[in-house]
């Protein structure tokens, strides 16, 4: 995602303990050149996720050390970090209004953070309390698919943090899911 004006950039997440940005050049001469921009190198333990605003030029990143970081693209430093608490952040989504991000937990649960306030706002609690390894918006941002260990598939609604569907069609964990 991207936020309307902003140049394209691509985000990468490493167990180096780094969230790169990096320009990709997308018009003139110089179409498809990519060069490194900016270094976040504030994750200990490795950055496991990180997921790009399309609303205003911001990323957040998730890390082994259970803390998720808000990066502000524009002016290459990192804005704020939040505690998330033990095992409580892994997988990544940011909700397509820009104002809250998703993170899926170890403990089986998944928390819904304010960007603005940098605080919890909701917490889903997933049946059977497995792994939740990936997360993803609907485009309305009504509904919220986790993607579990068990290879199980929910897809929540925000409203009332009821599962509305479960899918279990996978038999081995489902590491990465999104909607078109």
């Amino acid at each position: 995602a991207r936020h309307p004006g902003a140049e394209p950039q691509l985000l990468t997440a490493s167990c180096d303990e780094t969230v790169c940005s990096w320009d990709v050049k997308d018009e003139g001469e110089s179409k498809g050149a990519i060069s490194l921009k900016d270094v976040y190198g504030e994750h200990n333990m490795g950055a496991v996720s990180v997921v790009c605003s399309s609303t205003e030029p911001i990323a957040v990143s998730s890390g082994m050390d259970c803390r998720l970081r808000i990066l502000d693209l524009a002016a290459g430093k990192l804005k704020a970090t939040i505690d998330a608490g033990p095992v409580e952040c892994w997988t990544l989504a940011l909700a397509p209004n820009g104002e809250t991000v998703a993170s899926g937990t170890h403990t089986g649960s998944i928390n819904i953070w304010s960007i603005e306030t940098e605080k919890l706002v909701n917490t889903i609690e997933v049946p059977n309390g497995t792994f939740v390894l990936s997360v993803a918006y609907s485009p309305d941002g009504t509904r919220l698919a986790a993607g579990s260990k068990d290879g199980t598939v929910r897809i929540f609604d925000l409203n009332s943090n009821k599962v509305i569907a479960t899918l279990t069609t996978h038999t081995m964990p489902v590491r990465s899911l999104t909607f078109s």
